[in-house]
């Protein structure tokens, strides 16, 4: 097992591990997910970007630091390798570096139509803090005190 920092040539499998992650959700909310297409190049250079790297990567994470809080941004595995507890790995590391980094706490957000997010979000610790509409989608607004 290897977490790492991302770097521009994980870019391709990256998009091709998005589109595949939320690529079922296209049917259920009638357009394409706002995490499926992100701009990885401009993430890698601004944010911080976790990749699982196990002969190839197989799961990101993805926080934006901005002012305030902390946002995990995206966070997603490859439909191959879903329930190993990637996800559950990456988000220990990403704990782990915000809390190094001196947060206390940090934020997400999913879109209503995904309930396996919001009960694994659930599940991970977080809590709900409102839902609303949000740059045309109808989202769940999560935070975690570490």
């Amino acid at each position: 097992m290897s977490i790492r920092m991302a770097v521009p040539a994980d870019i391709p499998t990256l998009e091709d591990i998005a589109a595949k992650a939320y690529s079922p959700y296209v049917v259920r909310m009638g357009l394409e997910p706002a995490p499926m297409r992100p701009d990885f190049a401009t993430h890698i250079a601004a944010d911080t970007v976790f990749v699982w790297d196990e002969g190839g990567v197989q799961a990101y994470a993805v926080i934006v630091a901005g002012d305030g809080e902390p946002l995990l941004d995206n966070i997603a595995a490859n439909p191959e390798v879903q329930g190993q507890r990637l996800g559950s790995k990456l988000l220990a590391q990403v704990e782990s570096h915000l809390r190094g980094e001196g947060f206390d706490a940090y934020t997400l957000y999913t879109n209503v139509h995904m309930t396996e997010n919001i009960a694994w979000y659930t599940r991970a610790g977080f809590t709900e803090t409102g839902r609303g509409m949000q740059d045309g989608f109808e989202r769940v607004f999560f935070r975690k005190e570490l």
